[in-house]
């Protein structure tokens, strides 16, 4: 039986005599979006989004679309750079450079191919231009609380958590993955909020990655590995987060595989949890940086 109230942003699906609250992403970053949309409508100077991109794959292009539409539901200047694959280092540098003096925010868009050295390009975009805060510097700014800036999918993250009462303090977190969109801007962020976190990757072993998980009352992934985490993973009651994206079969799976609902008490699923909020809380960065 489902019970679904667009108001509260959430389902509740009855499992086996449980009630799981399933994250509605897209009802969130709607409130979201018509606040921007207000706020820019009161401006006399709409601001403008640039984003660089290098090659195209499924993920990349639907993430890149996604972006697009807020901006024109929001009323924001949206600016595409297509770069071919074969662009090097040095060259995208120079595109950010000349284009960022007079943009209101610089994205690169993830991943690069191989033989461009990210930490270079990311390192090129202006930290006050950073909104999706990918250069060291303005991740530092942020654990260090001297930027405004949000790293995307951490405050997608907290805004779920927000929005159902959830407090992290004092408990056990596992995040899944430290990479730099999902993991490390985590686990700066919980820890702030005085969640007890582990963070697990590849040099994990199984028995520890297992034994983190089965342990923790939250769990949130960004390994980008499909149907990564299993019900028998999971304690019963655990607040599971999947931000993990990956292409499988031409269409966006998650880490979490689907059957996990019948364990989790609250549950955001890839597609329609995190991935529409990261896109409201860039474009939350770029016009109230302004």
């Amino acid at each position: 039986m489902n019970n679904c109230d667009s108001r509260d942003c959430f389902c509740r699906v009855r499992i086996e005599n449980t009630m799981t609250v399933v994250v509605n992403g897209k009802e969130i970053a709607n409130r979201i979006e018509k606040d921007l949309r207000d706020t820019v409508g009161a401006r006399p100077i709409r601001p403008r989004l640039d984003i660089f991109i290098v090659g195209s794959d499924p993920v990349t292009a639907s993430f890149i679309a996604a972006k697009r539409r807020v901006a024109s539901e929001i009323n924001v200047e949206f600016s595409e750079h297509v770069l071919p694959v074969k662009t090097t280092t040095k060259e995208i540098v120079e595109c950010i450079r000349d284009v960022a003096p007079d943009s209101g925010g610089v994205v690169v868009q993830l991943p690069l191919p191989t033989h461009i050295s990210q930490d270079i390009v990311l390192g090129a975009i202006p930290p006050e231009k950073d909104v999706d805060v990918l250069n060291k510097k303005t991740l530092r700014a942020f654990a260090n609380g001297d930027t405004h800036f949000v790293p995307p999918v951490a405050g997608s993250v907290d805004q779920i958590f927000r929005s159902y009462d959830i407090s992290v303090y004092g408990k056990a977190v596992a995040i899944v993955g430290k990479g730099q969109l999902v993991g490390l801007p985590l686990d700066i962020l919980l820890r702030k909020m005085g969640a007890q976190t582990k963070v697990l990757d590849r040099s994990t072993t199984p028995h520890t990655f297992i034994h983190t998980l089965k342990s923790s009352d939250i769990v949130i992934s960004g390994a980008g590995v499909p149907s990564l985490i299993t019900p028998s993973m999971l304690k019963p009651g655990v607040v599971l987060i999947d931000a993990g994206t990956s292409s499988a079969g031409g269409s966006i799976k998650g880490d979490v595989s689907d059957d996990c609902i019948k364990v989790a008490s609250l549950i955001s699923k890839t597609p329609g949890g995190v991935g529409p909020l990261t896109v409201a809380i860039l474009f939350k960065n770029l016009i109230h940086g302004q």
